[in-house]
């Protein structure tokens, strides 16, 4: 009987960690998406004959419906099923893949960017649910951390590999492989994932399902200016991964140290080697000191000083700037450290909620940052011309339109002191399938 539990418990880990994984993965092929247009920036201004503010609204498109939908979606994932969730979400990203490879059109590019940040919006709420139910507490932190690492490992492959593929097989052909990668991915979330544990049998009340309670819940969360911090914190912590990371670092590198685009791609890659091991060594540093925030502290103030050298300092050897790149990007990895603030301070059978509320406000950051820095550097441009009539900016230009990032990671360092320290723990008890108190949890009932 020892020997049949012993094997039930390992299955059950087992199972565990392979339907939270999956849904990592997801989440990484949703961030090679996400910053596709980083190494076609070139390509895609040709293509649709535009210009740096026609690049920055096609990648902020994605954002257009990814950043509002977050609300939605973690009301959306703490009612139903994940498994079926996840797998719509990758049947959208596959539509729009298909739509940004086939049709030169702008507006349709800006159609199939929206598709791809519709079906992206579930990816990392899902994922986090999922550990919420099958994972133990305390590894909640580490698998954020995880989770982002790998959705940073989906941007190194669009950097490091995609590049090659491009060369090979042409941009359009290399979205295409993209589209094969997610319909499988959509088969194996259909046929793997669970949605919970088997152990996991207690039914969520009638009432708690009730679409007027989960509005309640969302209301209870937007009243608490906690939260508001607390995900403003991270909105402006992971502006080096949105806006240079993301889109413009390839071409950073490329003016200012006159790479060609596959090797400035690589380099600019480094940021997210960086973030993938900053990412769960910040978790894994959190939950052994106990202690939220002096991670974030450390990570606010020392990506923008990286930051800093990386726009402003003298054009250093290869080794000096991949390092400082690198420390950039290892700097961000503390920002995954508010979606467990958020978490321990929410109310229960609220993660989806609290994590969507926060992710809201992390991705708020893109949508409004990235266009602004292409719209800053059509209007600092200095008019020159390439040969084959693309425009061409300068070092100058690039350092004047992306100083605000560093001057938003100290406002971040600022805020810190406003966000309640959680201690690694929740602030509201478990109530185990029982009716929320209203009194504990002030949370007003809104009628269907």
């Amino acid at each position: 009987m020892l020997k049949n539990m012993t094997r039930s418990v390992y299955k059950t880990k087992t199972m565990a960690w392979t339907v939270c994984l999956l849904a990592a993965i997801f989440y990484a092929y949703d961030f090679l998406l996400r910053v596709q247009p980083n190494i076609l920036v070139r390509q895609l201004m040709d293509f649709y004959g535009t210009n740096a503010a026609g690049i920055g609204a096609l990648y902020a498109a994605y954002y257009w419906v990814y950043t509002p939908l977050q609300i939605p979606a973690g009301l959306v994932v703490d009612r139903y099923s994940p498994r079926i969730i996840l797998t719509a979400s990758a049947l959208f990203c596959t539509v729009g893949t298909l739509l940004f490879a086939e049709v030169q059109w702008y507006s349709i590019g800006l159609l199939a960017r929206v598709f791809m940040g519709l079906g992206s919006a579930f990816a990392f709420i899902g994922a986090l649910k999922l550990a919420s139910l099958w994972l133990p507490p305390r590894f909640f932190a580490a698998f954020s951390g995880l989770a982002t690492a790998l959705g940073t490992v989906g941007a190194l492959a669009t950097n490091a590999i995609l590049p090659l593929w491009v060369n090979r097989y042409g941009w359009q052909n290399m979205i295409l492989i993209t589209t094969y990668i997610g319909l499988g991915l959509g088969l194996l979330l259909l046929l793997i994932i669970r949605s919970k544990p088997e152990h996991h049998t207690k039914a969520l009340s009638r009432e708690f399902r009730n679409w007027g309670h989960a509005f309640g819940r969302l209301w209870y969360i937007s009243k608490q200016w906690e939260f508001w911090i607390n995900g403003l914190v991270g909105c402006f912590t992971f502006l080096p991964i949105a806006v240079l990371a993301g889109l413009w670092g390839t071409s950073f590198l490329e003016s200012t140290y006159h790479m060609d685009a596959q090797k400035a791609a690589l380099v600019d890659a480094i940021i997210f080697i960086g973030m993938s091991i900053g990412g769960p060594f910040a978790g894994w540093i959190s939950d052994h000191i106990g202690r939220r925030k002096i991670p974030l502290y450390c990570g606010s103030l020392f990506s923008s000083l990286f930051l800093v050298l990386v726009l402003y300092g003298q054009t250093f050897p290869l080794w000096v700037i991949s390092s400082i790149l690198f420390l950039l990007g290892f700097c961000t990895g503390p920002q995954i450290l508010v979606f467990s603030i958020g978490k321990e301070i929410s109310p229960p059978r609220t993660t989806g909620t609290s994590t969507a509320f926060t992710n809201f406000l992390v991705t708020i950051g893109a949508l409004i940052f990235a266009p602004l820095v292409g719209f800053l550097m059509v209007h600092f441009w200095n008019g020159a011309l390439s040969p084959d009539n693309m425009p061409i900016y300068s070092v100058n230009n690039f350092r004047h339109s992306l100083l605000i990032l560093p001057g938003f990671g100290l406002t971040a360092f600022l805020l810190l002191f406003f966000v309640p320290e959680t201690y690694c723990k929740a602030k509201f008890k478990k109530t185990h399938g029982k009716k929320p108190k209203k009194t504990r949890l002030r949370i007003k009932m809104i009628k269907g």
